[in-house]
């Protein structure tokens, strides 16, 4: 595989300024004067250092080229393989038991090239050498690693004048588990392999399909190598991609180059796709100066984005390239490197651990005899400045709703590649609200509303939000009395009033204890039995439901006249006042000596607060009640004595 890639499991984010250009951390040539080295991929070792392949030209032999070395650059292994006279390695993996795979092209002179591969052990001791494929022509252009010690090889083919695309599987010991080749009647060739779901995704070029000359081709199989789907992007024109990433929102971006017709000049060009492969964007990248670039390889940034690497040909130099583009596809920066002589050029590239950029290809330089000498090429860039991201939110959910009275804490989980601190900015409807990490509102009102949070390095400044909409569906209820006593066979009648702000259809459901018994926004119902029942209703729109229920007491008619009575024996006042804000009171008149019990509950019948447990004696009382730790919302009263309860609604409004 040519690239590695990580996935950020973030949320959209708008950010606020483009980040700057990195600098070059450290950079080293790897070579013998007089011997000609190229880097053609690169990976991290699982001793946290790097290796390379490509290949060693004297020009008579050129061999494989394996290079390990530290966390720093120092080499630790330095070998070259294969029995050929022409070995040109294109692509690495570490294997399970931490020695290399590496796959190529073994060629004699006269001869067509062959599918070549080489593994080795962690010292770099050969374990076998094989060619795969009998065709007339094939060349090994990328692999992949699996589980269980087993590979994927891709590439392309020829026989009898008819390239194919070419994929082989294959266990550790080199034999094959299977092999398949894709195309058509002109040319197909696979440049890079990723692993996806259940399968595989390529990229390569297509002559039989699509719309052009060629065109980027992407290709998916499940896990025996049998053709999903595939797709084409490109014009009437010649396009190559050579690399292949995944994206962070599991579709896929190409990289390579489109040809234009004038002069052969070719401008970089990088394709996103979805997940089942249709295109997204397609980004031409021409330079106004009118400089050549190509693209080898590409990797996804934390942000997003992506970053390319490849070679650019301003006249008759050559530099490396580097591109970084958002996730939009638009370019961030470019940059051309060089090192001695203007001939070098990028074909990996990779996201180092602290976010920065490693590449590897190939420099010229010029030896004191005035001849040329190619040598592999690494180099580091230092972490770009990048954005925070938000890894999760609470709620989850950017279309939010939320029951009238109700309170909700709304956060945000995010990190700073760069580990500078944070800030937050809460704006609710346009106002700014806050400045914590975490934020808590209360919502009294039927509305629907828009709540943002900024969070910023210093920087860069990124946001998320919500809409919420406030779906208090009961808002009006009759009796207004929940606690209610009737004579038997007396029919009541029970009403709600509910809606949300939109106007969405809503369903009832009301219960005469578990029993179903209606479903209007009205109930009429007869008690023929004496006893304690209750009377319930839910009320449901989308995914938001609220419940309001009444005690029934039902009591034969001569008790219900001695329980009216007791009633009149004592007076109560209504509380005043009633919408209150922090504070109302209530009187009432004791005949005699009485105990009482004054406690208020929410709408589902949870205890909020006991204000009174103790005896008061006969006369006029007034009692306040504080409702400075209570949310906005809709409470009930209970007023209860040894030989009555009355219950009243008051209303909390901050």
């Amino acid at each position: 595989m040519k690239n590695t890639s990580i996935i950020i499991f973030g949320l959209l984010f708008i950010a606020e300024i483009v980040s700057g250009q990195p600098e070059v951390e450290w950079q080293r040539l790897y070579g013998e004067e007089r011997v000609q080295e190229f880097f053609r991929a690169h990976i991290r070792t699982e001793a946290n250092g790097w290796a390379f392949t490509g290949y060693v030209w004297r020009p008579f032999p050129s061999n494989f080229w394996l290079l390990v070395t530290d966390d720093e650059g120092n080499n630790i292994l330095n070998e070259e393989y294969g029995e050929a006279e022409f070995c040109h390695a294109y692509d690495l993996v570490q294997t399970e038991d931490g020695g290399y795979l590496m796959g190529g092209t073994f060629q004699n002179r006269g001869a067509n090239e062959n599918f070549g591969v080489v593994r080795v052990d962690a010292e770099g001791n050969m374990i076998w050498e094989r060619e795969y494929g009998d065709f007339d022509e094939d060349k090994c252009q990328a692999v992949l690693g699996l589980k269980n010690d087993e590979f994927i090889l891709a590439g392309g083919m020829e026989q009898g004048g008819n390239p194919q695309a070419y994929l082989i599987k294959i266990q550790g010991n080199g034999d094959v588990i299977w092999e398949r080749t894709y195309g058509g009647d002109r040319r197909e060739e696979f440049e890079d392999i990723i692993h996806i779901e259940n399968g595989y995704a390529m990229a390569g070029v297509t002559r039989s399909f699509g719309a052009g000359l060629n065109d980027f081709w992407l290709v998916a199989v499940n896990d025996d190598g049998e053709m999903r789907w595939d797709q084409t992007f490109g014009g009437d024109l010649h396009e190559h991609p050579f690399a292949l990433v995944r994206t962070a929102d599991e579709g896929f971006a190409l990289a390579g180059f489109e040809q234009l017709e004038e002069g052969f000049h070719h401008n970089a060009m990088i394709v996103k796709t979805n997940p089942a492969g249709e295109q997204v964007w397609l980004r031409r990248f021409a330079n106004e100066d009118g400089i050549e670039t190509e693209l080898n390889d590409i990797v996804l940034m934390p942000d997003n984005g992506f970053t390319a690497v490849g070679q650019s040909d301003p006249g008759e130099n050559r530099f490396g390239y580097i591109l970084c583009v958002d996730e939009d596809g638009n370019r961030n920066w470019e940059r051309l490197l060089n090192v001695d002589r203007p001939f070098d050029n990028f074909y990996s590239v990779l996201l180092d651990d602290d976010n920065g950029i490693t590449m590897a290809g190939e420099s010229v330089l010029v030896l004191e005899n005035g001849s040329d000498n190619m040598q592999g090429w690494f180099v580091k860039l230092e972490a770009a400045d990048l954005p925070p991201v938000i890894i999760s939110k609470t709620p989850p959910d950017s279309l939010f709703r939320i029951p009238r009275t109700g309170s909700q804490a709304f956060s945000v989980n995010a990190i700073d590649p760069e580990l500078q601190d944070l800030t937050y900015r809460w704006f609710f409807e346009g106002d700014t609200i806050g400045d914590e990490e975490i934020i808590i509102l209360d919502f009294p009102e039927l509305d629907t509303l828009d709540l943002q949070v900024f969070v910023s390095d210093g920087t860069w400044t990124i946001s998320t939000g919500w809409q919420i909409m406030v779906v208090p569906l009961i808002a009006g209820w009759s009796p207004e009395d929940t606690m209610v006593t009737v004579e038997q066979f007396e029919v009541l009648q029970f009403e709600v009033e509910a809606g949300l702000p939109d106007d969405t259809l809503l369903v009832y459901r009301w219960q005469l204890d578990e029993e179903v018994v209606g479903n209007a926004d009205s109930l009429q119902i007869a008690f023929p039995d004496t006893g304690n029942f209750t009377i319930s209703v839910t009320a449901e729109a989308r995914d938001v439901e609220e419940s309001l229920r009444w005690n029934v007491n039902v009591l034969p008619p001569n008790r219900v006249k001695n329980y009216r009575e007791i009633l009149q024996a004592f007076n109560l006042e209504q509380p005043r006042p009633n919408p209150f804000n922090n504070t109302t009171s209530i009187e009432f008149t004791f005949p005699s000596r009485k105990y009482l019990d004054l406690t208020v509950f929410d709408l589902a019948g949870r205890k909020v607060e006991q204000i009174i447990d103790g005896f008061f004696t006969a006369g006029n009382h007034e009692v306040k009640i504080n409702a400075s730790q209570w949310n906005s919302g809709i409470y009930i009263l209970q007023f209860k004595t040894a030989e009555t309860s009355r219950n009243m609604k008051i209303i909390c409004v901050k």
